[in-house]
């Protein structure tokens, strides 16, 4: 079982962050409105904590909980009804006051905000958003259940942007008529991101409301990758977590960050083993190539590779066994990753040399000569490997060698991925004993 104290502790902040706007507003985070002047729910938003001002005396739960559902008799708007069955789930989760003899009662919480999804499960503003992030921490079990709701509920935060917040947005009144898309006028601003022009219906979020949803989404995104982060690292086999949720988050997610620290500390103890251990020296045999010069990012290289062994194909080579070799022509860190130089080649056999200066400018055929290397395992799950590249260095100089050509990789597991983080992989570097070179230049 792996601990990662940093996270856990991020997501109870977060958490809390999130509680904290769920209690003390001057009114209710839900948009709760008395729209038409009903006595219970002036009376339930009166001994409500949340709804008058955060009057700790005044509050009373069950008070506010006989007139809630007194109203909910008269109520037949289902937004209304979702925000109502909110306000009763937080106070039941969140907003009880223990000074008063009141409990959390979670299965309560649990009932009530199932009613707001029943009652609304596609549209969105906070009592859905809230509900469905108090029944993910509710209705699961520990270990790949919770990771897999987490990552349920991300998604669908993470599929809302302006437009469709607006068209699926939960009012807070009656609607004084039903609009068409082509009554909703949206325009960008500097400012605010999205302007809205609402022609006749007051209804409509204001670009205050949206932008405050956006930044619950957003804040509530990384929470969710927190939680199931930390929910993986539960499980018995912690990477099969991480690999799922890395999986399901966009390749340009701002959270990818976070599981790859938890891969890395995961994989943490292998690495200083091997460490330890020292790196093994093995000689590669002679061989011929086909190979093409690829340039970009690591992580986009399928394609060159499919039509490598196309060309391979057309040109009846017919690679023996053995695997794709990735050389890394130039310094990562020091380009940006459009201009990455990597020379991806494949075993073929012995006549593919009459090609040779025959396949264009940037592919090619070439003898690789017989060389021994240095070979360093990269554990699955080791999204950073730069610990293991610069022990190799160190090891090499210890032990009298001299690198005589650029890092080159293989990978044995899950390069169909396109994941680097989740593939095991051998880093290898061609040396040669330094009593073995022959050198050359002026002292030579």
């Amino acid at each position: 079982m792996y601990r990662i104290p940093l996270i856990h502790t991020k997501t109870v902040v977060s958490l809390v962050a999130l509680l904290f706007m769920c209690l003390c507003y001057p009114r209710s985070l839900y948009g709760l409105k008395n729209y038409d002047n009903h006595p219970d729910l002036a009376k339930a938003m009166e001994f409500d904590g949340e709804t008058n001002g955060c009057d700790r005396k005044k509050a009373d739960r069950s008070k506010a909980v006989y007139h809630y559902l007194r109203y909910l008799e008269d109520e037949e708007n289902s937004f209304q009804r979702a925000r109502v069955y909110c306000q009763l789930g937080a106070m039941y989760a969140v907003s009880f006051n223990e000074e008063k003899g009141e409990k959390k009662d979670y299965d309560k919480a649990r009932e009530y905000y199932k009613k707001v999804l029943e009652l609304e499960p596609e549209r969105i503003a906070r009592p859905t958003i809230v509900a469905r992030s108090m029944l993910v921490a509710f209705d699961n079990p520990i270990g790949f259940e919770r990771v897999k709701a987490a990552m349920d509920f991300y998604e669908w935060l993470h599929s809302f942007d302006d437009k469709k917040i607006l068209k699926m947005y939960l009012p807070s009144i009656p609607p004084i008529e039903e609009k068409t898309d082509s009554e909703i006028v949206l325009e960008k601003t500097e400012n605010t991101g999205v302007r809205i022009i609402p022609l006749k219906n007051p209804g409509l979020p204001s670009p205050q409301k949206i932008i405050g949803i956006k930044n619950l989404i957003e804040a509530l995104e990384e929470t969710a990758i927190y939680n199931g982060v930390y929910d993986a690292m539960t499980m018995d086999v912690p990477l099969e977590g991480l690999t799922y949720i890395l999986e399901h988050l966009p390749d340009n997610a701002p959270e990818r960050k976070i599981v790859k620290k938890a891969m890395n500390e995961l994989a943490e103890p292998i690495v200083n083993e091997m460490l330890k251990r020292g790196f093994d020296v093995r000689t590669v045999n002679e061989q011929v190539v086909l190979y093409t010069i690829y340039r970009g990012p690591y992580n986009k290289m399928g394609q060159a590779v499919g039509k490598l062994f196309a060309l391979a194909g057309q040109k009846g080579l017919m690679p023996p066994r053995g695997p794709v070799t990735y050389k890394y022509l130039n310094n990562p860190t020091l380009v940006s990753s459009e201009h990455w130089l990597t020379e991806i080649g494949i075993p073929v056999t012995e006549d593919a040399i009459k090609l040779v200066g025959k396949l264009g400018n940037m592919t090619d055929v070439k003898k690789v000569p017989a060389m021994k290397m240095v070979v360093a395992v990269k554990p699955e799950g080791l999204a950073e490997p730069g610990t293991v590249y610069n022990h190799l260095i160190i090891w090499i100089h210890r032990h009298n060698y001299a690198a005589i050509d650029g890092f080159r990789e293989i990978f044995l597991t899950n390069m169909m991925s396109g994941d680097y983080s989740i593939m095991k992989s051998e880093i290898m570097v061609p040396v040669e004993k330094l009593s073995d070179l022959k050198l050359t230049g002026c002292d030579n």
